[in-house]
Formats: structure tokens, C-alpha cells, sequence
């Protein structure tokens, strides 16, 4: 599913009232990702899912993050830095 796709049907949950306070709160409390190198890092909101951190110039100054999601039954795996399923 695209990320719009995520995105709408959030909005569309919200807006027919089938998102509750618990689900707002948690959203809220999720922790901002920030790289400050480049690599592949765990999600800290969400064990099934990673990002990359890229810098396209270089500099150590602005990176790109791109949002990965692990297979289905997976976690991100910090060891082998890749998805693999729960010890």
C-alpha cells in the first residue's frame, strides 16, 4: 500500500470516529526519526519496520530517510541489519 494510500485511510478512520484516544495518544508519543549518519536503522516506533539514512552530498548535514516495512511475521533484526523473525 502507498504511502497516500496509508495516509487517506488514517484520515478516513478519523473522520468516521473508528480511531480511538488510545490510537491518538500513541501517535502523538511516537519518537521523531533523525539520522545523523548514513546506515540502516531501526524504527524506533515500530519493531517491524527500518529506515535508511542517505547523504546525497556528503556532508554529514542532510540526509534522506526512506521508511522500509518488514515482511509479514518479521522484525527488523539490529545484528544481521536486515528482517528476520523474533528469537
Amino acid at each position: 500500500m502507498s504511502r497516500f494510500a496509508r495516509f487517506a485511510s488514517c484520515v478516513a478512520l478519523a473522520a468516521a470516529g473508528l480511531v480511538g484516544p488510545a490510537a491518538a495518544a500513541q501517535a502523538a508519543a511516537d519518537v521523531p526519526i533523525v539520522c545523523t549518519q548514513e546506515g540502516y536503522f531501526p524504527n524506533p516506533n515500530d519493531p517491524r519496520k527500518f529506515v535508511r539514512c542517505v547523504d546525497f552530498e556528503g556532508k554529514g548535514q542532510n540526509f534522506t530517510v526512506y521508511h522500509f516495512e518488514c515482511g509479514e511475521g518479521t522484525v527488523w533484526d539490529e545484528e544481521i541489519t536486515t528482517c528476520n523473525y523474533p528469537r
